[in-house]
């Protein structure tokens, strides 16, 4: 066999590999700490008082914090990842997946203790006091904090 058949073919094994890796991840069981909510989803009784409340608020920023903790637009939490570093997201892939992005638009300029990263994809992530923010895909309603303390690393944002 020739070195270039043996480069050709050890680069197959490899996107193969990577191939059913990927396949796997997306497959995977839902089991384990990384999977599991921390609380319940809110009833509609509790949801309908969190948009009345999101209603009263009006703000240019981009989230606020109702009743205590960090919210998008819409209501929706916003958590941060204790493994993240100053300004960096490290949270790709089947992370991402999971947890997605806030994600700033590209006329979306840093308010406050709000600012904009650039992600390693290019895409722009808010955060804040410099933590990149997320969301959590458990949560359904405006309201919900189901994420928070998921695996010991997620965190919702709270009001100092």
């Amino acid at each position: 066999m020739t070195r270039t058949a043996i480069h050709c073919l050890g680069l197959a094994l490899l996107l193969c590999s990577a191939t059913a890796t990927a396949r796997q991840a997306r497959e995977a069981p839902e089991v384990g700490r990384i999977f599991q909510p921390t609380a319940e989803n809110l009833g509609e009784a509790e949801v309908e008082a969190v948009r009345r409340q999101l209603a009263a608020q009006r703000t240019d920023a981009p989230a606020l914090f109702l009743n205590g903790v960090l919210v998008d637009a819409r209501g929706m939490t916003l958590y941060t990842y204790s493994r993240d570093r100053p300004n960096v997201s490290t949270c790709f892939r089947v992370c991402e997946r999971l947890w997605p992005i806030f994600a700033a638009g590209l006329d979306d300029e840093p308010q406050g203790e709000f600012g904009i990263i650039e992600r390693m994809d290019g895409s722009l992530q808010w955060t804040w006091r410099g933590q990149p923010l997320y969301y959590w895909v458990r949560d359904r309603n405006p309201g919900d904090i189901t994420g928070d303390g998921v695996n010991d690393v997620w965190h919702a944002v709270r009001s100092d």
